[in-house]
């Protein structure tokens, strides 16, 4: 195909991946560098019913030197208000009785439609009537085109000959019908099965008779939207946001009333074949048709009838009506191709993320001829397939008539924050930071600040401030955190480098001083680097909310919005899903999935994990297709932390969406909303502090003592490192993995310097050193440092690189680098691509060298630097976390039973962690009471000494209405009463099965009664007596393993004893790896698999009386052959879930996954205690 193009063209209907969420696959880069190809200077988009990647498609295009062209497929309705999903008509209602199905017509007057077709025959007979008999209540109504399908066939070629002069003359068809090719025909047809349904149906016949009885209209279809001008780029803002956050039903929708109020500085297109226009033609309703088309120019600056180049017999014929229309009416025509993906070759990719979206396995027959024309076309290909120029031409001249210049506006839009009169931000902030800073002085409880050192910083960092004009923003941040210290919302010691800057801890907005610890104020805020720092803010994660809802208070609900990010297929995500597509086992996958690190890229797992080539052998489909769609968005989801303050309304400003919550998000995301000038305020809600703060609390009920935990000197308190140091962790924020611990309980003596390496040491880039460390720590090993100058920023790491901000110091020391070219150094190594890397590197090294620096020590010294690479923390933030794990460490050594109480209500929803939790605070001493119909409040309480009581939302099933009914009318006498002062929430079946079979109603009862007589009695208070029967009649067979099994349904895990309890003991799994672990536990689970080799293996989890733990069995013992009960066997087709046995096995630590694995080396089945896997008696 020549390059050089016929005619000028502009393509304007495109979806891309992260607009049209698994749907368009028209990569942006790969569009443009295309159309650059083929010599087009401009390019639209328009995704489905969003605007989202506007302006990642405007920087890319303006980078390119092309024309951005902005538009929207929206989604077009009569009414937005009208919810029923109703294809056929909006003006009637299904009635039944005992005759069969009527509906009720406009005018009120019921109209059987069994008039000439049995019901039966009626049940499958037209697609075009698909969705009346979905929601008619006759479940055989769902059927169709099956048995009545060839008599409907037959009856339609009789209509056809009828009435086709009358169709081909609405149509602008001269040729007679039997000069129509078949797939000419095909609408002819289609029009004439609906008639045959009116007539031999419904009885109804003649265009006026149907008119009366039916008005036709889809109930929701497409319109293409393209923004004229910055007015009309407003406007598609406008009604995108009125379909997301008034109009929203399956679909983003708008309505008539809406065009007609922003159409202005809008051209607007029919679109593709879902638009009102071409669904009217197809239908043979050209009146309707054509009065559309009235309404859409008398709404919009310029209307377009859109033609499309495509193979289906339907747009061809669309095409022919809407060109002769064109001529007819003076209305230009526009050419498109609905283009969702780039190439045609990537047709059965864009199959595949169709599959995804609908959920379902990849299907030979799925029918995706629609896609078959949507790709990335050349000029020369729509003229071959009929288009005619104009229509091409028409398309570049309207790309070249728009100019909307919003998404090139970057000036910042401060929101209004009321400071006192006299003053600016640059002295309000000066005149905070300074009164901040003494209060930090009067509190000071080490004596070691020095006044000038501190306020030369602080005066330093304040010109840093002032001069990018930045004054503003920390104003705005101190005064949110201010009211979350007025209202006694827990507030984090800060997050990521904002923890380096001295006027942020002399504000209050980070509790860490940056000067006793030494953290980098230039790592945070760079006085060369353009743009906003992050602060990043920690709050009390039930109490969020309030924070956003005092932002939305004092600048207008409407000018606060949370910020809006896409879920995008990383790794191990798209190996699930196109596994799933392609049918692979989805066990195969997920163990495969263990074994990739968390974050790394598909071709570094390659490279990099055997386990994932081996795969890729057995499977060369899954891994074509998972290079493609690897990184694609998934799904739209809200930001954990980020909101957006603007000085306007933002429902004129930024296209807005709803997240899962019903809560309002921007379409953009934080950075992009940054490049258009949106201040965005990062505010975390974080379990942590939750866990913190209900601890602090109990503590202030039950001893009186109010600990201020942000003041509190947790650095010197030897019980907290003692704890850290015993990998005594559990449910210590960043400590509790076995990996961590380990790091810890490696050292002989833990303080507060010592966590925040740990901190910092325990990730992908600097962990090979975590040995030297421990070593160096303990004085097992000699320190030593590359030189006297590299010993100035290693010193207190023993000469190891752990930190970033070393990297930046060394960079500035011993290579001359100044500040900016220092981060540009951070940033190049933080980029994980190896190609930068090695650049920066090699500058680096070229300037230690310029600098006086021997070849030798500048490559010894970039190898130090090389691992950073992978992943390397930065010291604020390291110190920050380090922080708050010395805050719970805090809580969990000086006051256990606060900390559990608050700890395990935290975490109630989390069943695994749940368990875990409940046996560490038995090892401290600490007794576990069940959940009580008149002791348990919502979450866990603190009952008596050294005891705590499980909460009602601990009980699976047991939904918060219910539990909060039951707490408000505590306490109860007996069952009665408490059927009697119960609401229908806390008294429906489901519940009181809940109640009496997980132990709630026990304290009713004396402790040996049989909880299934229980739930009998219950029945009977509740005057059920059929269920109380049936209760009744289980009693014999609810024995105390029926009883455990109940318990764990309902409270996740094994309460009132174990099915172990007399036959098996609890085991040391903390044991050394390689050291052999034996015990009886119950068989769990079983997941198998085959191996690539076609060798049966499995993975099962085994449950011990203590613990849950996840083995493998290779396929060696998995396939043994023994003999048991005198038959020969395998452990395969022995081992079933609920089995008794006894395990033999090792630990093995697996660092890329930071877990144990245990791998089962034998295995005993004891005949007695499994008798009942076998019928006959032992």
């Amino acid at each position: 195909m020549s390059l050089t193009n016929p005619v000028q063209f502009t393509h304007l209907h495109t979806h891309t991946p992260k607009g049209s969420l698994l749907d368009g696959y028209m990569r942006i880069d790969k569009a443009i560098e295309k159309a650059l190809e083929w010599g087009m200077d401009s390019l639209g988009i328009s995704d489905h019913g969003t605007m989202a990647a506007h302006p990642e498609f405007n920087n890319l295009c303006k980078e390119n030197g092309i024309k951005p062209v902005f538009g929207m497929e929206a989604y077009i309705t009569p009414d937005k208000t009208f919810k029923k999903a109703d294809f056929e008509s909006v003006n009637y209602t299904i009635l039944t009785d005992d005759e069969g199905t009527a509906i009720l017509n406009k005018k009120g007057k019921e109209q059987y439609i069994f008039k000439l077709f049995s019901k039966e025959e009626f049940s499958s007979h037209s697609e075009n009537f698909s969705n009346v008999l979905e929601i008619s209540p006759k479940s055989t109504m769902k059927k169709f085109l099956t048995e009545a399908k060839p008599h409907i066939q037959t009856k339609a070629l009789e209509i056809l000959e009828r009435d086709y002069e009358e169709l081909a003359l609405a149509m602008g068809e001269k040729r007679p019908l039997s000069e129509l090719k078949a797939k000419e025909k095909k609408p002819y047809l289609q029009i004439a099965s609906d008639r045959v349904l009116m007539e031999n149906v419904l009885g109804i016949e003649g265009d006026a008779a149907r008119s009366n009885y039916f008005q036709w209209f889809p109930s929701i279809s497409h319109l293409l939207l393209i923004a004229l001008n910055d007015e009309g780029y407003r406007n598609l803002i406008a009604l995108n946001n009125i379909a997301h956050l008034e109009g929203f039903y399956k679909k983003p929708r708008i309505d008539y009333g809406d065009i007609a109020k922003y159409g202005k500085g809008i051209a607007a297109t029919s679109a593709c074949l879902g638009g009102t226009i071409p669904q009217l033609i197809m239908k043979g309703k050209i009146e309707e048709a054509k009065k559309e088309v009235e309404l859409y120019m008398n709404a919009f600056d310029e209307f377009y009838f859109e033609i499309q180049p495509s193979k289906q017999p339907e747009q061809w014929h669309v095409n022919k009506v809407l060109i002769e229309w064109s001529k007819e009416m003076g209305i230009p025509l526009i050419a498109t191709s609905d283009v969702h993906m780039v190439t045609h070759d990537e047709l059965a990719i864009h199959k595949q993320l169709m599959n995804i979206n609908k959920g379902k396995e990849d299907d030979d027959d799925n029918d995706i001829s629609v896609y078959d024309s949507c790709y990335f076309m050349h000029p020369q290909e729509f003229l071959d397939n009929g288009i005619p120029q104009e229509a091409l031409q028409n398309a570049y001249d309207l790309a070249h008539r728009t100019n909307v210049t919003i998404l090139d506006d970057n000036d910042w839009r401060y929101p209004v924050c009321e400071i006192p009169e006299g003053e600016d931000y640059d002295t309000y902030l000066m005149k905070l930071a300074e009164q901040g800073l003494f209060m930090r002085f009067m509190n000071d409880q080490t004596g070691k600040m020095d006044w000038n050192l501190y306020h030369e910083r602080l005066y330093y960092e304040l010109e840093v401030i002032r001069n990018k004009k930045i004054s503003a923003y920390f104003v705005i941040v101190w005064d949110f955190l201010n009211f979350c210290h007025e209202r006694n919302i827990l507030t984090g010691p800060g997050r990521g480098s904002a923890a380096g800057s001295l006027v942020a801890y002399s504000l209050g907005v980070t509790n860490i001083d940056p000067i006793r610890w030494d953290l980098l104020f230039e790592r945070f805020l760079n006085p060369e680097r353009p743009g906003f720092p992050d602060v990043d803010s920690d709050v009390d994660g039930t109490r969020r909310a309030e924070v956003i809802d005092y932002l939305g208070n004092k600048y207008g609900h409407d000018k606060v919005t949370q910020v809006g990010t896409y879920i995008t297929m990383a790794c191990k995500s798209v190996l699930k899903d196109i596994g799933r597509v392609l049918g692979i086992n989805h066990e195969e996958i997920n163990e495969l999935n263990k074994k990739i690190p968390d974050q790394m890229k598909l071709e570094d797992a390659l490279l990099q994990v055997p386990e994932v080539g081996e795969f890729m052998e057995k499977y060369p489909d899954l891994l074509e297709l998972a290079l493609e769609t690897e990184s694609m968005p998934k799904t739209s989801s809200v930001h954990a932390c980020a909101i957006v303050v603007s000085t306007d309304s933002l429902m004129d400003s930024i296209p807005l969406m709803r997240g899962k919550n019903e809560e309002i998000v921007s379409q953009y995301e934080g950075p992009e909303l940054e490049s258009i000038g949106f201040i965005k305020f990062d505010l975390l809600g974080l379990k942590n502090l939750s866990v913190i703060e209900g601890a602090r609390a109990l503590v202030e009920e039950k001893h009186g003592s109010a600990i201020d935990v942000n003041n509190y000197s947790f650095f010197d308190d030897p019980k907290v490192f003692e704890l850290i140091q015993k990998g005594d962790t559990d449910g210590i924020f960043q400590l509790e993995s076995d990996g961590m611990k380990g790091v810890f309980r490696g050292l002989k003596k833990v303080d507060f310097e010592s966590v925040i390496a740990g901190v910092a040491l325990y990730r992908p880039g600097p962990m090979a050193n975590i040995p030297a460390y421990q070593r160096r720590a303990n004085g097992t090993e000699k320190i030593t440092y590359l030189s006297e100058e590299y010993e100035q920023f290693t010193k207190n790491t023993f000469g190891i690189l752990i930190y970033q901000e070393q990297v930046m110091m060394l960079s500035q020391v011993m290579a001359g680098y100044s500040k900016g070219e220092s981060d540009v150094l951070r940033k190049a190594i933080g980029k994980k691509k190896v190609e930068l890397l090695d650049k920066a590197l090699n500058e680096l090294k070229t300037s230690l060298m310029r600098n006086g620096h021997s070849e030798e020590l500048s490559d010894k010294i970039c190898e130090e630097i090389r691992p950073f690479g992978a992943y390397g923390f930065n010291r604020s933030h390291a110190a920050a976390y380090a922080f708050v794990a010395s805050q719970t460490a805090y809580f969990k050594a000086r006051y256990p039973l606060e900390f559990f109480t608050s700890l395990l209500t935290v975490n109630a929803a989390k069943k695994k962690k749940v368990v875990k939790y409940i046996e560490d605070a038995k090892n401290h001493g600490i007794k576990i009471l069940p959940p009580d119909i008149n002791r348990s409040k919502l979450g866990y309480s603190i009952e008596g000494f050294n005891t705590i009581r499980m909460g009602l939302e601990s009980v699976n099933n047991l939904g918060k209405a219910a539990i909060d009914e039951i707490v408000a009318n505590q306490p109860y006498s007996s069952l009665s009463d408490y059927s009697l002062r119960s609401g229908k929430n806390a008294i429906n079946k489901k519940n009181i099965e809940t109640l009496s079979l997980s132990g709630v109603f026990d304290s009713f009862y004396p402790r040996t009664v049989n909880r299934m007589e229980i739930l009998a009695d219950a029945f009977v208070s509740k005057g059920d007596a059929e269920n109380a029967n049936k209760a009744y009649g289980e009693i014999d067979v609810f024995n105390n393993v029926a009883k455990l099994e109940k318990e764990k349904y309902y409270l996740g895990f094994y309460f009132s004893g174990h099915p172990l309890d007399g036959i098996g003991e609890d085991i040391d799994l903390s044991v050394p790896d390689g050291q052999t672990v034996k015990g009886k536990a119950i068989v769990s689970t079983i997941k198998e698999i085959i191996t690539k080799k076609g060798d049966p293996m499995a993975f099962i989890d085994f449950s011990f009386k203590n613990e849950v733990v996840s083995s493998v069995v290779f396929p060696d013992t998995y396939n043994e052959e023994i003999v048991f009960r005198k038959k020969q066997t395998t452990y395969r087709d022995l081992l079933k879930e609920g089995m008794v046995v006894d395990v033999s096995g090792v630990f093995k630590y697996d660092l890329r996954r930071d877990e144990r694995s245990f791998i089962i080396t034998k295995v005993n089945v004891p005949v007695k205690a499994n008798r009942k896997f076998w019928e006959l008696e032992i």
